[in-house]
């Protein structure tokens, strides 16, 4: 797009269009956009020193604001719905990064799935899951089980949840 005052206001040159999939995260994105980015300025810039381009200008009533993100933005609220927390952690990762606290000890979590089981318990509590599931640790929220497939306690090494439940038995049943 052409360089305007306003940020991110100037007519579109060229676009292009990416799925987004639910692997996805701000870190999988942020590399993919940068490799598009590349290509598509390479095709574009002959076309529009050539003059074979017309500037379009973009639709103000769509553009979207908003703040900076800070550590604190990764706080999980185990009230708001599986599906939410989800797509929270993907778009906090790698940056801030989403954690829980568990015995006064920060747990960061960093992949996650929603599960589709039905359990009755309060949002927060820690439930085991059965081997047949890619995640054994799962979490109830406000609405669903949102399942840890990889955690890190802090000052250790990025694990799963059943390794973490192996050195903290009485993980299962607490709540977060």
């Amino acid at each position: 797009m052409l360089v305007e005052h306003k940020v991110d206001s100037g007519p579109i040159l060229s676009q292009q269009e990416m799925r987004i999939t639910d692997e996805d995260t701000t870190g999988t994105l942020s590399h993919c956009l940068a490799e598009l980015g590349a290509d598509l300025l390479i095709e574009t810039l002959p076309e529009w020193t050539a003059g074979r381009i017309l500037p379009v200008a973009q639709d103000e009533s769509l553009a979207s604001y908003t703040r900076m993100e800070t550590r604190e933005d990764g706080a999980l609220d185990w009230r708001q719905p599986a599906e939410r927390l989800w797509r929270q952690v993907r778009a906090l990762s790698p940056w801030p990064g989403c954690y829980t606290r568990w015995k006064n000890m920060t747990i960061k979590i960093n992949k996650v799935i929603p599960v589709n089981v039905v359990h009755s318990k309060p949002p927060g509590e820690v439930i085991i899951l059965p081997k047949t599931y890619p995640a054994r640790v799962a979490v109830q929220t406000g609405l669903g089980l949102l399942g840890f497939v990889t955690m890190q306690p802090e000052g250790k090494r990025e694990m799963t949840g059943q390794e973490f439940i192996a050195g903290h038995q009485d993980f299962p049943g607490s709540i977060l």
